[in-house]
């Protein structure tokens, strides 16, 4: 009522709908809302869009010269977040792609995950430049070095974002800034890499590459970055510049479209939404926006059915159940949607 109902009449025969969430709102899953029909969702509705640096609309906008740019793809997952404890046991495998007060613990979905992304993408383009990033090849170094050199990016790890209030960040360790002032809030959200287990020495990577980390990358030829993984649209409010999160430090990048998540979300599941949204991108050519809307709509109504998620269907509906947005609704795309 205080959000989405006054604003239906001016929405109406809209196609997409573009917004610029401020303030709380950058939390909030607008397509998790109830529609006009209180049993279905604002997703079954209307395509919904983040445009989280409105500044770079008009870019969007702005008619594309000369040929686009040749499809190549840097895939990342698998991750060895104990490479270079000298073989110390890990965590154990985890549900969520978040991590623990022991650790950065083994995601068993994204192995899964990136292998049917890369064999998607190469069906589309079998004669397009693949890096494929596991185990503790999957560094920080590696990232820096093929980013500039990629179209797509999918990256399937552990994702956080720590509000500068706890006083830490990096999965447990504090973020302080300078003398053990304010952090930076580009500290206090990142992607965990290899390593990220271990305590890096003095002017070494220390395997997680923060939102600070990834505005200074050259990310202008990459036309979709998704981050499938934890917290990676959330970050620190910063006044006059809006959220800085990792989502918009990809674009800030230069990434034209990134797609990120708004909470923890549940590795199979996740796994299951991302290789349905590339089938969509990359075999059915549905524009990007458009293939992940697909991709959750399937997701509410398949979910519970053919068992992708942990949810025990109630025997007193008369209807197959419905999925919950816990499982669909944390991924926003952000920028173009074309």
């Amino acid at each position: 009522k205080l959000v989405w109902m006054p604003l239906e009449k001016s929405l109406e025969g809209a196609q997409v709908v573009l917004v610029s969430p401020d303030g709380p709102l950058n939390q909030l899953p607008l397509a998790a809302l109830p529609g006009k029909d209180p049993a279905h969702y604002l997703l079954e509705e209307v395509p919904l869009v983040c445009i989280s640096v409105p500044q770079i609309l008009p870019d969007l906008l702005a008619v594309r010269k000369g040929p686009a740019p040749a499809p190549s793809l840097l895939v990342l997952g698998a991750v060895d977040y104990n490479a270079g404890t000298a073989g110390a046991p890990g965590p154990a495998p985890g549900e969520e792609r978040g991590g623990t007060s022991k650790g950065w613990s083994e995601l068993p979905g994204t192995r899964g995950e990136i292998a049917t992304v890369k064999d998607l993408f190469d069906e589309a383009h079998p004669e397009a430049r693949v890096v494929a990033l596991r185990k503790d090849k999957a560094t920080e170094a590696a990232v820096r070095k093929e980013v500039p050199h990629a179209r797509y990016l999918h990256f399937a790890t552990h994702g956080f974002f720590v509000p500068e209030a706890s006083g830490h960040g990096r999965g447990g360790e504090e973020a302080g800034g300078v003398d053990g002032g304010t952090p930076h809030p580009g500290l206090l959200a990142g992607l965990v890499l290899a390593g990220a287990n271990r305590r890096a020495e003095a002017g070494e990577d220390d395997g997680v590459l923060t939102a600070l980390e990834v505005a200074e990358l050259d990310l202008r030829g990459v036309d979709l970055a998704v981050l499938s993984a934890c917290q990676t649209g959330l970050g620190q409010a910063v006044g006059g510049e809006g959220l800085v999160s990792l989502q918009r430090a990809f674009q800030v990048a230069g990434a034209r479209s990134v797609m990120a998540s708004l909470w923890s979300v549940d590795d199979e599941a996740t796994r299951r939404l991302m290789e349905r949204f590339y089938e969509n991108l990359w075999q059915k050519k549905m524009p990007k926006l458009e293939a992940l809307r697909a991709a959750q709509l399937w997701m509410l109504k398949e979910g519970v059915a053919r068992g992708m998620v942990r949810e025990d269907p109630d025997p007193n509906e008369g209807e197959a159940p419905r999925t919950p947005p816990f499982y669909w609704a944390a991924f926003v795309l952000g920028g173009d949607w074309r």
